[in-house]
């Protein structure tokens, strides 16, 4: 019984992800500051869309393989939007630039053909 409790608990542990520290809090936050201020813009000329910020540092696609570090985030249609911070969090030029581009694929609704490499 002792063993399997053991078990339980080292298994239940290793599903337990570290919250994220106070640097990538921090710069998820401005990437939000970001996307808020960009929000008038994108009304103006008749867009609303609705985004959801996230860092991820892998930017894994549909086939679990990691994108090149050339790719800076990526956006679905639903608004889900995912930034790389190891090189947005340093420069807010480049993260506001980002953030503005991933946008207008959410706001232009744009789809990847699968397998392709190939927006529409």
């Amino acid at each position: 019984m002792t063993r399997m409790v053991v078990f339980l608990s080292v298994l239940l542990g290793a599903c337990v992800t570290a919250p994220p520290g106070p640097a990538l809090v921090a710069c998820l936050a401005r990437m939000e500051a970001h996307a808020t201020n960009l929000r008038p813009a994108f009304a103006a000329l008749g867009y609303r869309p609705e985004v959801y910020l996230r860092l991820d540092e892998d930017l894994a696609d549909g086939r679990g393989f990691r994108k090149g570090m050339s790719t800076l985030g990526d956006a679905s249609p639903g608004g889900a939007i995912r930034l790389r911070p190891s090189r947005l969090c340093a420069d807010e030029v480049l993260a506001r630039a980002v953030v503005a581009h991933e946008m207008a694929h959410v706001a232009l609704q744009h789809r990847g053909v699968a397998g392709s490499g190939v927006t529409v």
